[in-house]
């Protein structure tokens, strides 16, 4: 029981360590939304996400959220509005914050960064108190950019899915796309990982010759932290910054996952010898590389 508490906490020290080092290099999602046929400077742009996701917090949050772009002039118009179950992201989503990037006649650029709604419109309100909204879309990738055309909309008249909009998305709801949220999708990576795992090890532990019922137990109790942990962060990495810094994540977590899993083994495995356990932990943790590379891609 000692050495599988040394193994747990080695696990937290190491992981955590490593998660300090991905912080630094992982490229934070973001979305873009160009504005196209409407004048600078004659409006406030604003997102309806679907804030019953778990990065809200369900009212309205403190001053501290005003960002450069609203300074103090959030449009009224927008704080007690709900369409579709969708509603200010600006005002209900604890983090992340709108920013316009570029500001031209007829042309406007804006971007809102880290935690993004999965299902969303882009609602405008002109000087004149005229609310517009486009249609509703659903994200589909890491980098969302999407254009809202309103060169042939009357902007003197509120509307609802006006406009044309373009860029990488999906129309519609979540529903429409027969698609699930991220954050349903991150629990169902890592548990996939977990599972499909500690599975896979027993089999190999099996062609090793591992027979004792207590070493099967302490590679239960062993992977059960360390990919628990592993795939978590590989996971947030691919969701944070796409595949690349997912994969950058993944060496980095594994190779502290090997050192971990090789002292432990070796150290504690009562039957074969101490190379035995080093040959299997070599060749575990390549097929745990392998399995969570392909589970993140594909589920």
């Amino acid at each position: 029981m000692k050495k599988l508490l040394t193994l747990v906490l080695l696990s937290l020290i190491a992981f955590t360590s490593m998660n300090s080092v991905n912080a630094a290099i992982i490229q934070k999602p973001f979305m873009t939304f160009t504005i196209i046929g409407v004048e600078k400077d004659t409006y406030k742009l604003d997102i309806l996400g679907d804030n019953n996701s778990v990065y809200a917090i369900g009212s309205l949050i403190s001053d501290s959220y005003w960002t450069s772009y609203f300074d103090t002039d959030f449009p009224v118009q927008l704080e007690a509005y709900e369409i579709n179950g969708l509603s200010s992201y600006t005002l209900y989503n604890n983090v992340g914050s709108i920013s316009q990037t570029y500001n031209q006649d007829l042309t406007q650029t804006y971007k809102l960064e880290l935690l993004l709604p999965d299902s969303f419109k882009i609602a405008i309100v002109m000087d004149d108190g005229t609310l517009i909204t486009s249609e509703q879309m659903v994200r589909v990738t890491f980098e969302t950019n999407v254009t809202w055309d309103l060169t042939d909309v009357d902007l003197t008249v509120t509307g609802d899915d006006v406009g044309m909009v373009t860029g990488d998305m999906a129309i519609g709801t979540l529903e429409d796309n027969d698609n699930i949220s991220h954050i349903t999708r991150v629990v169902i990576q890592i548990a996939s990982i977990v599972v499909i795992t500690l599975l896979i090890e027993f089999l190999v532990m099996y062609v090793f010759g591992y027979r004792l019922k207590n070493t099967y137990k302490k590679v239960f109790f062993s992977n059960l932290v360390t990919q628990s942990v592993l795939g978590f962060y590989t996971v947030m990495a691919y969701h944070a910054g796409g595949p690349e810094v997912a994969i950058i994540s993944l060496i980095i977590l594994a190779a502290a996952a090997f050192v971990v899993e090789i002292l432990f083994y070796t150290i504690s495995f009562k039957e074969g010898s101490k190379w035995k356990a080093l040959v299997y932990t070599i060749v575990i943790n390549i097929i745990h590389a392998i399995i969570v590379t392909v589970l993140i891609l594909v589920v």
